[in-house]
């Protein structure tokens, strides 16, 4: 069960922010390259964490 983000946590997250009762950010990067490049990158660290992101 993921552990609920209080208000002050969130206003330190910046551009970070809660939709459909979960953590949210919009990355925008320059072409399809850096964006996998990016994804790779977070996969690793999610996998360590044994997370599991949602992607769009």
């Amino acid at each position: 069960m993921p552990t609920p983000i209080d208000q002050q946590t969130l206003e330190q997250l910046q551009d970070w922010t809660i939709l459909d009762e979960k953590l949210h950010r919009v990355f925008i990067l320059d072409n399809f390259v850096q964006a996998f490049g990016f994804m790779t990158q977070v996969a690793i660290v999610a996998e360590k964490m044994n997370h599991h992101p949602e992607w769009s």
